[in-house]
């Protein structure tokens, strides 16, 4: 356009320089303006053939930036393929050895993960794709506007300088109207790429949330933690599968319910289907109220409940002392050895309020005289604090991790003696004091663990393995109501001197009619084994090459003993028996298979033994509980030795029983390996089973956890407050 002008007024100057004469312009009007539209003309199609070649750049140059671009990813790709080499060959072991667990081995858990490890690498991929896409169309977008920008002032000027040009001409009529059509054309084919490149984007940023809504994330709080839930299949279908997500993940063995919080109402609401929250919202851990068993004698039985719910813990029925005096002289457990620092009594009923130091007692008695004349409550923040460190040194004397339900008596029990010290607005009047000593308890044990007790230290980041160094990750705590859970070694002993006794305890046990020296070295060494099987979690193989005698059913018992304070043999008897009338009660009024199994048991001969009745009773519980009699004891009759032992080899944790002719053997397997032989009777090998979970570490099977835990909290009175859903919902029937 530039030079069209600059000809134009050079020709202007040309024609007012020539000698004026009066019929040069009327002789060649037409002449003049036809070779300026030529000029124009040709202007235009250089113009023109400019364009074309620009935009024949563009696309060299676009194919060039396609080039480049597949060039940078295929570098790109080696890159992170070498960078990440080592992490992805760690993430597929860690997902083969989940892959691998014999708990998760069956079809459908190997093809979910399959599934979606192939839609993570999709996301993965197509991200990656989708970000040098971006890049990509960021700059061509840019320079692509510069151009069209620059193009369309062009067309604009030549169009302006056309319309003066044309005139009254309708000579240019034609040329101006075909020049109009192509430059319409032209940008409309310009918009056109403009908007599929944008689709295109669309399209893609589309699937990358499809892709990314495969895997969910929920932010969980539990009491003062908050931690994040990752769910790579989404959020499960069922209220039950999320709350078992929740349970495994966090490692929680309380009961409990969750609540949503509501973006509405800005409130937490109770979570009844899970298709009530979304990605990313925010779900809160609510525990159970503290329930405990109430088990009254028969004849005060005025319904068919063989489990009772009572609040008032007085009338929970504990004999522990009087159970253990109906044991036989064989049942005499040696403890003499026993360390200072070991517990040796369980949690009480009723929790009894010590006394404070002295000052504090001073200000107490004084707040006391106030209450009872003005009703003036006591906020001194010194006394809390020493009411504080005495009750958390208090209650690790019982327990170093109480559960909520623990925590809320010993808060009832302060106020209730001291009512003073009730919170004005809370509807309990207790809960900052339970929340208080959760806190306090938390600090006492961080003092504790600068002091390198054990029963802490096992829990300290450090001494966790790399892929469990979380603070709320794979903690190691009672779950079976241990008393001495991990106890510290005796005074003037450490690891390198109780060593040396386990060796000779080796030798001891080759010798003959030497079991009581065995007992002696077996209590001497408890802490000793206690914080190998805890801190190092061997195999059973191992456990029993380094401690053969505590595979024995005498040593289990004084284990369970030393772990537990309880008799295991003679209180699980005693219990089933007490409890035996009443369970025939409950379970006579049941149809089904459950009838089925009553009317075996009517069946029965009529003078049976005791064992044989404590037996049945046992296989009538499991039906009941909705548990397969066969996945607690496994019966071979005539039986081939081949078979037998590769039948067993695959069993977690099982009883088996075998008759060969005239001989029986009833004996237990945990691990494929046959730890315990020659027990004797069926229930007699129940309660042993439960002294070697308890001794042994070892988590219930998913299969008889219901029956296992009847013969703990029931039968041994361990922990009886606490009640799985299932186990709740029977004993409410």
């Amino acid at each position: 356009m530039e030079h069209v002008t600059h000809r134009q007024r050079e020709q202007h100057f040309t024609l007012m320089r020539q000698p004026a004469n009066a019929n040069s312009w009327e002789s060649n009007p037409m002449l003049d303006l036809s070779r300026e539209l030529e000029e124009t003309r040709r202007e235009l199609a250089r113009e023109k053939n400019l364009t074309k070649r620009f935009l024949n750049e563009e696309q060299e140059t676009r194919r060039k930036l396609e080039e480049a671009k597949q060039k940078l990813a295929r570098k790109a790709k080696w890159n992170e393929l070498s960078i990440t080499k080592e992490k992805d060959i760690q993430d597929e072991f860690e997902s083969l050895k989940r892959t691998c667990d014999p708990e998760s081995m069956n079809t459908f858990m190997i093809a979910t993960e399959v599934q979606n490890n192939i839609k993570r690498t999709m996301k993965k991929e197509l991200h990656h794709e989708f970000e040098q896409v971006k890049v990509a169309y960021s700059i061509n977008k840019e320079h692509f506007y510069q151009k069209i920008q620059f193009e369309r002032r062009n067309q604009a000027a030549l169009q302006q300088e056309l319309e003066q040009l044309r005139g009254p001409h309708p000579s240019s009529l034609s040329f101006g109207s075909e020049l109009r059509d192509s430059l319409q054309e032209q940008r409309e084919s310009e918009d056109m790429e403009l908007l599929s490149a944008e689709s295109l984007m669309q399209r893609m940023s589309q699937k990358i949330h499809r892709m990314a809504d495969i895997e969910a994330k929920l932010r969980v709080i539990i009491d003062d933690r908050i931690e994040k839930l990752v769910l790579p299949s989404g959020i499960p279908s069922t209220l039950e599968e999320l709350q078992t997500v929740v349970e495994e993940t966090f490692d929680i063995s309380d009961e409990f319910s969750l609540q949503y919080f509501d973006s509405e109402f800005e409130d937490y609401f109770t979570l009844h289907k899970s298709d009530e929250i979304k990605h990313k919202d925010t779900v809160k851990v609510v525990y159970a109220e503290h329930i405990t068993l109430n088990l009254v004698p028969l004849d005060e039985c005025t319904d068919n409940s063989f489990l009772q719910h009572s609040t008032d813990t007085e009338s929970t029925a504990s004999n522990v002392d009087s159970s253990a005096g109906q044991s036989s002289s064989q049942d005499t457990i040696i403890l003499s050895n026993r360390s200072a620092t070991e517990r040796c009594q369980p949690w009480p009923k009723q929790y009894p309020v010590l006394p404070f130091a002295f000052e504090t007692e001073m200000i107490l008695e004084r707040a006391t005289e106030d209450f009872k004349k003005n009703g003036t409550l006591l906020t001194n923040a010194r006394v809390k604090s020493d009411i504080l460190e005495t009750l958390a040194k208090t209650i690790y004397t019982y327990t170093a991790y109480p559960s909520s339900a623990q925590i809320s008596d010993v808060a009832e029990a302060l106020v209730k003696k001291y009512p003073f010290l009730k919170e004005p607005g809370s509807f309990s009047g207790y809960y900052d004091w339970q929340q208080s000593i959760k806190y306090k308890m938390a600090n006492y044990r961080t003092k504790l663990r600068g002091y390198g007790v054990p029963e802490v230290m096992c829990n300290a980041l450090k001494r966790k393995r790399p892929a469990d160094q979380k603070s709320a990750k794979n903690v190691k705590k009672p779950r079976k109501a241990e008393l001495n859970y991990l106890s510290p070694y005796p005074a003037g002993e450490d690891e390198e001197s109780q060593e040396q006794e386990r060796i000779q305890l080796l030798s001891e046990v080759m010798k003959r009619d030497n079991n009581k020296l065995i007992k002696d070295k077996m209590a001497k060494t408890f802490s000793h084994r206690r914080n190998k099987i805890i801190n190092q979690s061997p195999s059973i193989e191992d456990i029993k090459a380094r401690w053969p005698a505590l595979f024995e059913a005498s040593h289990i018992q004084d284990e369970f003993q030393r772990i537990t304070m309880v008799q295991l043999d003679s209180k699980f008897m005693s219990k089933l028996d007490e409890h035996t009338p009443r369970l025939l009660k409950r379970f006579h009024s049941k149809g089904g298979s459950m009838g089925y199994s009553s009317h075996a048991h009517k069946k029965a001969p009529s003078n049976p033994s005791i064992d044989m009745s404590r037996g049945l009773v046992i296989r009538c519980l499991m039906v009941y509980l909705g548990e397969s009699t066969d996945q607690l004891l496994k019966e071979y009759d005539d039986p081939d030795e081949d078979n037998v032992s590769q039948d067993l080899a695959a069993a977690r944790m099982t009883i088996y029983r075998a008759k060969n002719n005239a001989t029986e053997d009833i004996g237990i397997v945990v691990e494929g390996i046959k730890v315990l032989t020659a027990l004797g009777t069926f229930p007699r090998a129940c309660s042993l089973l439960i002294g070697l979970a308890c001794a042994l570490n070892l988590a219930y099977p998913k299969e008889i956890r219901q029956t296992l835990e009847v013969f703990q909290k029931l039968f041994l009175e361990l922990d009886c407050s606490k009640l799985s859903p299932k186990l709740r919902s029977k004993a409410q029937v």
